[in-house]
């Protein structure tokens, strides 16, 4: 091999899962970089120090991502690997010895882009060049068209995703229903990547049908006219453009169906992403039933194992999502089926209420499966034994409520202690977080909890004391350590009225409550996420 690597004008060779040219070489040190470029694109080994190596010193393991390279003798025969992790800002980081000298086939230089890394916000400096990762995002739902929690988190992924440094191209719709809220929270007017928003076809006649065309389809009522439209543009795109992979949020299902039939017609790698079961009646009670009725959930269920087989990966938010869809969709997809947790985002610090409240929040959608009154009772009962917090706490509700919260507080006049304000942008919400003593998770009680809700990763990384009330065995009891959190309640009345009294009594006293926070807050930063989404999407 290394008299073979000697002869400077040799066609390029494979070596493993490697292309070596000449004496051209980049020093590789993320292996998300290798696994985007594989297998169209060629890896090039070099020395990291920009200085130039001979080829007798490349040690390439065979059958592995990465090459080794050996600038000076060291103990045992190894190398020195230098310290090369990728930039927040600037994309992948790879040096090239001689960048001013780098030749690539015909085939490939549309599709590695190199790009000086003295443009990017913190790059290294003079002989670093960067390999940039681009991304198609494919959602009906986008801000600040859309408030609801799903484009929330869409929006959360992107916006990390650009800060990671990858080029991001999102495709969605510019239609604006009077019944869905907006969001005009600061946070949307940068870093969202280029944005392209289709217009509604025309005539209403035609788009009528083209969105019936597209239920039959799909098997879904959800489905709208988009569906048209964005496999037109984004075959466009992908035409056009190279993208190195692109991905689809579910919800409703159009963008899963385009981007099924994406895949098909184009071949670039497909990342479906769901936050939740889909089907909807995959939902477990009290929710749905959590399995197929009649035979038209059993055709939904089968176009989506269909649809699915063809896809390169299968995101959902957490394990035991993954472990329940996977029992759905059987062994075929299994494989395919990963976790990636949303994105938490927190504010800076906000002074407390000025007339001296003490506020457990709970922000987001209050639905009758998660309306627990008895914990509402035993936090008034508790709180009439602490006359120092008996006049001034508050449990105020942020978002849609349920009309039967509204009518729990009238029938038992809890009016002084219950408060439900209705909804508002994510911003204020955040801020609201910060102003506030404590927060509440509230979920349904099921069996076995498999949702992770978006508004517990803002709450892990606000730094803020936690009250969860949620099943003993799910997702989130997993991820705090069940009962050894002292804020975990549990649903049962037993398990959560001695851990609520405690609490408040902690609370009025002025007692550290830092033991009430979530432990590991970075795995729900932008910074975390991004990379593991970016690690199972190109694997």
């Amino acid at each position: 091999m290394q008299r073979r690597l000697q002869r400077r004008n040799r066609a390029p060779r494979r070596r493993g899962r490697c292309v070596v040219f000449g004496y051209h070489y980049v020093h590789v040190r993320d292996r998300v970089l290798h696994r985007a470029l594989r297998p169209d694109h060629p890896v090039i080994f070099g020395r990291a120090d920009g200085r130039g190596q001979h080829p007798r010193s490349v040690d390439h393991q065979p059958g592995n991502d990465v090459g080794r390279v050996c600038p000076q003798p060291a103990v045992g025969g190894r190398g020195h690997w230098p310290d090369l992790r990728p930039a927040r800002a600037g994309g992948v980081r790879a040096r090239f010895c001689q960048p001013d000298r780098l030749r690539l086939p015909p085939r490939h230089r549309g599709r590695v882009r190199l790009v000086e890394g003295a443009a990017h916000r913190g790059a290294p400096g003079r002989g670093t060049w960067w390999l940039t990762v681009r991304a198609l995002l494919l959602t009906t739902f986008y801000p600040p068209r859309w408030g609801i929690s799903e484009c929330i988190c869409t929006a959360k992924l992107a916006k990390a995703l650009v800060a990671r440094g990858i080029e991001l191209t999102a495709v969605t719709s510019n239609f604006d229903p009077a019944h869905m809220s907006r969001d005009d929270s600061g946070y949307w007017s940068e870093g969202m990547g280029r944005v392209i928003r289709l217009e509604p076809p025309t005539p209403a006649l035609f788009r009528r049908a083209v969105t019936l065309y597209g239920r039959a389809r799909a098997l879904d009522a959800q489905v709208t006219w988009l569906w048209r439209s964005a496999y037109a543009r984004a075959r466009e795109l992908l035409a056009s453009e190279p993208f190195d992979f692109f991905f689809t949020r579910c919800e409703p299902f159009e963008m899963t169906h385009v981007g099924w039939r994406l895949r098909r017609a184009t071949g670039v790698r497909w990342v479906a992403c769901f936050s939740d079961p889909y089907p909807v009646f995959l939902y477990p009670p009290p929710y749905r039933t959590g399995k197929p009725e009649n035979l038209y959930h059993r055709m939904q269920l089968r176009l989506l194992r269909r649809i699915l087989r063809d896809a390169d990966r299968v995101i959902y938010p957490n394990q035991r999502m993954t472990a329940y869809m996977k029992r759905v969709l059987g062994g075929d997809i299994a494989g395919k089926i990963a976790a990636v947790p949303h994105v938490g985002w927190n504010e800076a610090p906000q002074p407390p209420p000025a007339d001296g409240t003490v506020e457990i929040l709970h922000a987001g959608i209050i639905s009758s499966p998660r309306l627990a009154t008895r914990l509402f009772e035993s936090v008034a009962e508790s709180a009439r034994s602490l006359p120092g917090l008996r006049e001034r706490l508050r449990l105020c509700f942020l978002g849609q409520n349920d009309a039967g919260l509204s009518r729990f507080i009238e029938r038992e006049k809890l009016g002084g202690l219950l408060r439900a304000e209705g909804q508002v942008s994510v911003e204020e919400s955040l801020k609201r977080m910060q102003r506030a003593s404590a927060l509440l998770l509230m979920e349904a009680q099921l069996e076995e909890g498999i949702f992770l809700p978006s508004k517990f990763c803002d709450y892990a990384v606000s730094g803020k004391p936690l009250l969860i009330f949620s099943p003993e065995r799910g997702v989130v009891s997993d991820l705090v350590g069940g009962r050894s959190h002292p804020g975990f309640l549990g649903q049962t009345e037993e398990g959560y009225r001695e851990r609520v009294a405690e609490f408040l009594a902690a609370l009025a006293a002025g007692d550290d409550l830092a033991a009430w926070k979530y432990p590991r807050p970075k795995e729900f930063s932008p910074e975390a996420v991004a990379e593991k989404f970016l690690d199972e999407a190109l694997a």
